[in-house]
C-alpha cells in the first residue's frame, strides 16, 4: 500500500467521522427542539385547564356537596406523629386532603389559601 493510498484513506476515514459528528448535532438539536416543543405544548394545555371549570366529578348540587363534606374524611387517612409531652397528634396528608377536595367540588372547582397563625402553649407544668 503506497503513502498516497493510505493518505486517501485516512481523508475518508476522516470524512466519514466528520459526518458522524455532524449527524449527532443534528439529532441533539432535533431532540432539543422536540423537548421544547412539547413543554411548549404542556403549558398551553395546562393554561387551558385552569381557565376551564371542569365539572364537578361526583356531585353538581349544593345538596350534594353538603352530604358529602357530612360525610367527613376517611378514618384511615388519619395518621399519627409523636407530639410533646409523649401526645401523638392526628393529622392528614396534603395529599389526601387535595383528592378529597376534588373528588367533592371537582378538579379546579375549588381553591384554597393559607395564613400564618402563632399559637402558644396554654398548659402549666403540672398538668
Amino acid at each position: 500500500m503506497t503513502l498516497q493510498h493510505k493518505l486517501e484513506m485516512q481523508e475518508v476515514q476522516h470524512k466519514l467521522e466528520m459526518q458522524e459528528v455532524q449527524h449527532k448535532l443534528e439529532m441533539q438539536e432535533v431532540k432539543h427542539k422536540s423537548e421544547l416543543k412539547v413543554k411548549e405544548l404542556e403549558h398551553q394545555l395546562s393554561l387551558q385547564l385552569s381557565s376551564q371549570r371542569v365539572p364537578f366529578s361526583k356531585s353538581e348540587t349544593e345538596k350534594d356537596i353538603q352530604r358529602n363534606l357530612a360525610v367527613g374524611i376517611d378514618k384511615t387517612s388519619i395518621r399519627n406523629r409523636p407530639g410533646s409531652g409523649g401526645k401523638g397528634n392526628d393529622y392528614i396528608s396534603s395529599s389526601d386532603v387535595i383528592r378529597n377536595m376534588n373528588e367533592i367540588f371537582g378538579f379546579n372547582g375549588w381553591k384554597d389559601s393559607y395564613e400564618e397563625k402563632e399559637f402558644t402553649d396554654n398548659l402549666s407544668a403540672g398538668e
